[in-house]
């Protein structure tokens, strides 16, 4: 079986199991395959729960951080 992510509203794949583990996914993801009805978030398919979660980072407090660490 092949899966499609959407993420930040860019679809990518299709994508094995195999490299969905090596690779892994963020927690925001939303997967798609054939079978399923609609987008579903990848925390919601119980046989994706092998696969690496990936926390998305919080881009603006390191931004943040990167343009205030002179002063330390």
């Amino acid at each position: 079986m092949v899966y499609l992510l959407k993420r930040n509203k860019i679809i990518t794949g299709p994508y094995s199991v195999e490299t969905l583990k090596r690779r892994g996914v963020k927690s925001t993801d939303m997967a798609w395959f054939k079978g399923l009805p609609d987008w579903t978030p990848v925390t919601q398919i119980d046989f994706l729960v092998d696969v690496p979660v990936i926390m998305p980072n919080n881009t603006a407090k390191s931004l943040i951080k990167r343009v205030f660490s002179f002063l330390k």
